[in-house]
């Protein structure tokens, strides 16, 4: 694959039900942050840290697995989702212009916070590829089949990129995109934007700058 996603994701199912784990994050972190979101038939975990998502992951089918086995069913069966992520993207990916590479580089769960609006937090994906950087709501539950699991919030060309920074907060940094091809809801917008950006640790943030610096280089 020419991703270098930092995600991890798992489904485990049952005879009538299936419970999935979207368990997604970049290295091993010092944060606590799980969630969970309900959906048909189970529900979704968000861990933002591989190694934990790995070690629950494990866990789950050494337990599991040898009780259903011994009730004549089969053993816990874990899937990797990242095809699923990568089809997402390439649906909202198809529209891009002639040239442009959609091969994902960088995936990362991230939290977007607006100087406007203190204390208001809402968490995002951001991707980047060879040309461009995309900030998404993501559907990790897929609670909607008829919804595509991603949607771009905003995005823009990498040549556009004005500059990187981190903030006093090591978990926290701002994207600043210039004027001239930036696009909001896929609609051109000619204005200067910033992306704030936090992410679950340090190790995250850095990962996330470096991702994206190479290309200011």
């Amino acid at each position: 694959s020419s991703s270098s996603s930092s995600s991890s994701s798992a489904s485990a199912a049952a005879a009538s039900s299936s419970v999935t784990a979207g368990l997604v994050s970049g290295p091993e972190g010092d944060g606590d942050w799980v969630s969970h979101i309900a959906c048909p038939g189970g529900f979704a975990l968000l861990t933002r840290d591989k190694t934990r998502s790995h070690q629950m992951v494990m866990k789950l089918k050494e337990s599991v697995s040898e009780k259903r086995v011994k009730v004549g069913l089969n053993k816990l069966q874990i899937n990797n989702m990242d095809n699923e992520v990568m089809a997402a993207f390439a649906e909202i990916s198809d529209g891009l212009g002639d040239g442009l590479d959609s091969s994902i580089c960088n995936y990362q769960l991230v939290f977007q916070r607006w100087k406007t609006r203190p204390g208001v937090v809402m968490p995002r994906t951001v991707i980047v590829t060879d040309d461009m950087i995309f900030l998404c709501d993501e559907d990790h539950a897929s609670l909607n089949p008829d919804t595509p699991r991603l949607k771009v919030i905003d995005s823009a060309l990498l040549r556009d990129l004005d500059e990187v920074r981190s903030e006093e907060d090591p978990k926290e940094l701002t994207i600043m995109l210039n004027a001239s091809r930036t696009r909001s809801k896929m609609s051109l917008m000619f204005k200067r934007r910033r992306w704030r950006l936090g992410t679950q640790t340090r190790k995250d943030t850095e990962k996330l700058m470096s991702a994206i610096r190479v290309y200011l280089e």
